[in-house]
């Protein structure tokens, strides 16, 4: 393998610092040791550079080179696509200007390092329940693209997305990764929670580690001429049985809330948010709210006081979040269509 480094550490001087290393497979933790050793000695050479003296150990660096050496053995890399600022006194220091669309290097990167990369891509979900008596429990949250853009970046993560919370009588639906995802019940599912509760797995007890629930499915009983057995109790007793549990959060919905000011509201994923979404500023011309306050100034960016909804619950974090759809996400269709 060939690592370069480019950094320019003062605005008359460029520098070009060339890594071999020779070796084929490269482990994880091989891989660990080669990047911070990379990293110091790109912090050797710049501390060279700046006492104006020379350095050998394990690099060469040429202060008044302007552009990469070329050799038949050294691959292109990244740095071949930036641009730099004309050489002259008086110039501000070097700016990268990437203009990459695509890594054609990709391919020949070790299967560890491809492997690693394709988890990096795996973000966190908030996956909202839904429920139909003829199918079980489902979501229509997008699968992660790594399940979808190949073989080789589906074999990567697939194993941290199994099919979960299924039934004797309904197959599991829902891939679920208990390290990054969310598991968020609507007011749409109050009726069905404690059914979900009581189908719950030991091992998916014991994993889960972010529960979000729809704040109205506590007041759905008082709102109802019908009698109704309230979900939160029973919620809040299986999020003090599930051992690795971080977050219980109680979601106030924005187009709920603020409905009189037009927000708009999509059919998508639910979304959560810690703070005001500056997005939807626009919308709340009224009194409490301006569109120069500080975060948490105005009235309206205030969350609601959940702390009587998760009381008794021992986690890290336990509050309340904003909670919105937006329009641009599209709604995906059940598994079974």
């Amino acid at each position: 393998m060939a690592f370069q480094f480019l950094f320019s550490a003062k605005s008359s001087e460029r520098v070009n610092i060339s890594i071999f290393i020779h070796q084929t497979d490269v482990s994880s933790t091989a891989l660990s040791v080669l990047y911070a050793s990379m990293k110091l000695t790109v912090c050797l050479a710049r501390a060279s550079i700046m006492a104006n003296t020379n350095t050998t150990s394990g690099f060469q660096a040429h202060p008044e080179a302007t552009t990469r050496p070329e050799s038949p053995d050294i691959p292109k890399s990244p740095a071949d696509s930036y641009t730099w600022v004309p050489k002259h006194e008086d110039c501000p220091p070097a700016e990268w200007k990437p203009f990459l669309t695509s890594f054609s290097l990709f391919p020949e990167l070790a299967l560890e390092i491809r492997q690693m990369i394709w988890k990096c891509t795996l973000k966190p979900r908030i996956v909202e329940l839904n429920y139909r008596e003829e199918h079980g429990f489902y979501s229509r949250v997008k699968a992660p693209v790594a399940l979808q853009v190949c073989s080789e970046s589906r074999n990567a993560v697939e194993h941290l997305y199994s099919l979960r919370f299924g039934s004797v009588l309904d197959e599991p639906a829902i891939r679920f990764n208990f390290f990054l995802d969310t598991l968020y019940f609507d007011i749409a599912v109050s009726e069905d929670i404690i059914h979900f509760l009581a189908l719950l797995k030991l091992e998916e007890v014991n994993h889960i580690k972010y529960l979000a629930i729809d704040h109205l499915v506590h007041a759905l009983r008082e709102w109802s001429d019908e009698p109704m057995q309230d979900s939160l109790p029973a919620l809040r007793k299986a999020a003090c049985a599930m051992p690795e549990l971080k977050e219980f959060l109680v979601v106030y919905k924005l187009d709920e809330d603020y409905h009189e000011h037009g927000l708009p509201s999509g059919s998508g994923t639910m979304q959560l948010y810690e703070k005001f979404p500056w997005d939807l500023y626009e919308y709340m011309a009224c009194e409490g709210c301006h569109l120069d306050d500080e975060d948490g100034e105005s009235e309206c960016q205030e969350l609601p006081n959940s702390e009587h909804l998760v009381e008794g619950v021992n986690v890290k974090k336990a509050g309340s979040v904003w909670g919105w759809r937006p329009k641009k996400l599209e709604i995906v269709p059940p598994p079974w269509m």
